[in-house]
C-alpha cells in the first residue's frame, strides 16, 4: 500500500471564499473550480507531493485536485465525506443570509433550515463586524443571485475511483451511513476505510504514519 510520506509540518488551507481566503466575486465555489487554487497552494508548501486530508467540503474539493493534478498531491485522504453525502448540509448555503444583530439570532436562523449542530456552526462560522452585527465567515451566505448552487457533485465519484489508494477515514456514529460506504466498497476497491472515534486523537493516529 502506497502512503507517500511527508514529513513537514502539516498546514491548514482555507479554502477560496472560506475563512480568511479571498472570495470569488462570481461565487463560483463547485469542487472542480478550487482545484487548481489548490494546487498551486500545495505546490507553493510542498513541491512533489504531500498528503492532502479532505473534511467535508474539503474532501471534495480534495479529490479533484488530486485528479486534475495527480502529481501534486500525495495520497487523498477523506474524512467523513464522499461525493453526494454533503447535501443535506450544503442546503443550508448558499442562501441568501442576513445580518444578525446577536450570534443567537444567528443559531435561531440555522435552527430553522434544519441545522443539527446549529450553535457550534454559528460559533466557528460567524465572526462580528465593528458595528456589533454578526454575519458569516465564509462567502456561500451571501453569493451573488447567479452564482453556482450545486456543489456536492455526484460526478465526482468519477474522479474519485481513478484516484490510487484513496484512505476514508469515518467517525464512529458519524455522517457516513452504511449504503456510503458501501459504494464506496464497490466502486474503490484499492480503497481503505478507518474507522475512529469522535476524538481528534484517533484522528492524528490514523495520520501520522502519512507524515512519518
Amino acid at each position: 500500500m502506497s502512503c507517500w510520506p511527508w514529513t513537514g509540518p502539516p498546514v491548514a488551507l482555507d479554502l477560496p471564499g472560506h475563512g480568511r481566503s479571498s472570495r470569488r466575486g462570481r461565487g463560483d465555489y463547485r469542487p472542480r473550480r478550487l482545484a487548481a487554487a489548490l494546487e498551486e497552494t500545495v505546490r507553493s508548501f510542498a513541491p512533489g507531493g504531500v498528503p492532502v486530508v479532505g473534511l467535508g467540503f474539503g474532501a471534495l474539493a480534495a479529490i479533484a485536485l488530486k485528479a486534475k493534478f495527480p502529481h501534486s498531491a500525495g495520497r487523498l485522504v477523506l474524512v467523513d465525506a464522499l461525493p453526494g453525502t454533503l447535501s443535506p448540509g450544503l442546503r443550508l448555503w448558499p442562501a441568501p443570509s442576513p445580518e444578525f444583530p446577536t450570534r443567537d439570532e444567528a443559531v435561531a436562523w440555522l435552527e430553522g433550515r434544519g441545522a443539527t449542530d446549529a450553535a457550534r456552526t454559528a460559533e466557528l462560522e460567524t465572526e462580528q463586524a465593528a458595528d456589533g452585527t454578526w454575519s458569516w465567515r465564509h462567502h456561500l451566505g451571501s453569493l451573488p443571485p447567479d452564482a453556482p448552487t450545486a456543489l456536492d457533485d455526484e460526478a465526482l465519484w468519477e474522479q474519485l475511483v481513478a484516484v490510487p489508494f484513496p484512505l476514508l477515514v469515518r467517525t464512529e456514529n458519524g455522517p457516513l451511513d452504511a449504503a456510503s460506504l458501501d459504494r464506496f466498497r464497490a466502486r474503490v476497491p484499492d480503497g481503505d476505510i478507518v474507522t475512529v472515534h469522535a476524538d481528534p486523537q484517533d484522528l492524528a493516529d490514523v495520520l501520522r504514519p502519512l507524515t512519518h
